[in-house]
């Protein structure tokens, strides 16, 4: 009996030390989460804008700070198109 009582007693301890850790862990999970939102939402922005817009070939997506820049074809040519992931605004650049 005293070896079970032991037992849950350390188990309880270790627990109780254990979840701060486990609280924070999960706290900077859902801040990084939060961090990702804006950009998923430029991303869907940007996407919306390219089909509404008569481009095709949306690829070669990449992040630069708070740009989203990708590449897509619009009457057969290259064109590079970028969000500002603040602002929401979308840029045309010839390539």
């Amino acid at each position: 009996m005293r070896k079970l009582l032991t037992s849950v007693l350390s188990a309880a301890f270790v627990l109780g030390t254990a979840s701060p850790a486990f609280a924070a862990l999960g706290a900077k999970k859902a801040a990084n989460i939060a961090d990702e939102v804006p950009y998923t939402q430029a991303l869907n922005t940007l996407s919306s804008y390219a089909a509404g817009n008569g481009f095709s070939d949306l690829g070669n997506v990449t992040r630069q700070g708070d740009r989203i820049e990708a590449t897509a074809v619009k009457d057969g040519k290259p064109v590079k198109l970028s969000i500002d992931v603040k602002s929401g605004a979308v840029q045309e650049h010839q390539s």
